[in-house]
């Protein structure tokens, strides 16, 4: 590889990123006309677990990007849409990363919806969650936490079959508000 070929790479990377942010505000759009705008306590949010070191490389390139949004009928419940662009470490027992994805789900915290940091990492669960990336939804229920009990129904495709407007609904959107529209039913916060 010569110095032009990596120039070009690096563009290609770019581009690459703004075509995501793009998917993501396409989402951010579509959710916000079904009444779910951006959680608050990730207005602007879009990536994070990322380095700015030199002896954290591997940490450059963002994992994940995503959006939470807010679920007005349920404080207990948020939504989300991530891509999952490059995940650092295999997790054993969930199928292979072998490609990015396009992930999504509903979250219901017993505590409430947690802010920051703690609300952040959960739109890459796909990743630890035993369930095939073709848009079966899986269950992901982490041990006891500093956020309490909570789960996490999810699923993902992958990012090369949401191209258009239209995959965007049907393969994400739709999915996702049906599940919230279950979630916001569920009268005990731990069924």
């Amino acid at each position: 590889m010569n110095g032009r070929d990596i120039y070009q790479a690096m563009r290609s990377l770019r581009t690459f990123h703004e075509q995501v942010a793009l998917l993501l505000q396409t989402a951010d759009a579509m959710m916000a006309e079904a009444g779910h705008d951006v959680h608050r306590s990730c207005q602007s949010t879009a990536v994070a677990y990322y380095s700015y070191v030199v002896d954290k490389a591997p940490q450059w390139t963002p994992e994940f990007a995503f959006r939470w949004y807010a679920v007005p009928a349920d404080e207990h419940v948020a939504a989300f849409i991530s891509v999952i662009l490059c995940p650092r470490d295999p997790v054993p027992g969930v199928p292979p990363f072998e490609e990015p994805l396009v992930s999504c789900g509903v979250g219901r915290f017993d505590l409430g919806v947690p802010y920051g940091n703690k609300l952040y990492h959960r739109a890459r669960a796909i990743l630890w969650t035993n369930v095939d990336r073709d848009g079966t939804w899986g269950l992901h229920q982490p041990a006891l936490g500093k956020e309490g009990p909570m789960r996490i129904d999810l699923m993902a495709v992958p990012l090369v079959q949401v191209t258009s407007t239209q995959d965007l609904r049907e393969r994400v959107i739709s999915p996702l508000l049906a599940r919230v529209q279950t979630a916001t039913n569920q009268a005990d916060p731990t069924s």
